[in-house]
């Protein structure tokens, strides 16, 4: 597992998250950013277990990024390119 490039993506993704770009999010984006959240969460338990990560514990977090790149790809190209890599870093997993 490459967790150098997992934790970087995710520090990326926290970073973009405490942009003021993202400040522009509506009201309809409030389920996407408590996705962005939850995805956050779930990738940092994933770090937490270190070596131990099953494909069966990585699929859903995958999952998840892929569908937020596709709600967020048109409005915010910013995240999506973050959200890509770490959709990358989790594919490489190995597992």
């Amino acid at each position: 597992m490459d967790h150098r490039q997992l934790f970087n993506s995710l520090e990326s993704l926290r970073q973009e998250l405490a942009s003021p770009k993202l400040e522009s999010l509506t009201e309809i984006d409030a389920e996407i950013h408590e996705k962005l959240g939850q995805v956050t969460g779930d990738i940092q338990k994933l770090l937490d277990q270190a070596g131990t990560v099953s494909r069966e514990e990585v699929e859903p977090v995958h999952d998840t990024v892929r569908d937020l790149v596709l709600r967020v790809e048109s409005d915010h190209p910013s995240l999506t390119s973050v959200l890509n890599r770490l959709a990358s870093s989790l594919s490489n997993l190995g597992i």
